[in-house]
């Protein structure tokens, strides 16, 4: 729960950037450093595995709030450093 001291317009907005996160406070009294190698979710994916430079892989959440959602099982993520080497492929077919 946020308790603000003034009405503050932009506060939803600013909650929604992809850049501001949420974590528990007893989590970082713990480890202030937890998110660097954590995922902390809430939506309709678990994180299961990240490697550096190459994927990303999520699991449907079976305990999502929105019960049959998603639609999808899960979801593998690839990561290229250049983006010449996901274009060539398309650019090679006829």
């Amino acid at each position: 729960m946020f308790r603000l001291r003034h009405a503050e317009a932009s506060f939803h907005g600013d909650l929604a950037q992809p850049w501001n996160w949420i974590y528990k406070a007893d989590i970082l009294a713990q480890d202030p450093n937890w998110y660097k190698k954590n995922v902390w979710a809430t939506g309709p994916f678990k994180f299961v595995e990240y490697v550096r430079g190459s994927h990303w892989v999520a699991k449907k959440d079976p305990d999502y709030w929105d019960k049959g959602k998603p639609y999808l099982d899960g979801s593998r993520d690839l990561h290229h450093q250049r983006l010449g080497a996901v274009a060539a492929p398309r650019r090679a077919r006829p």
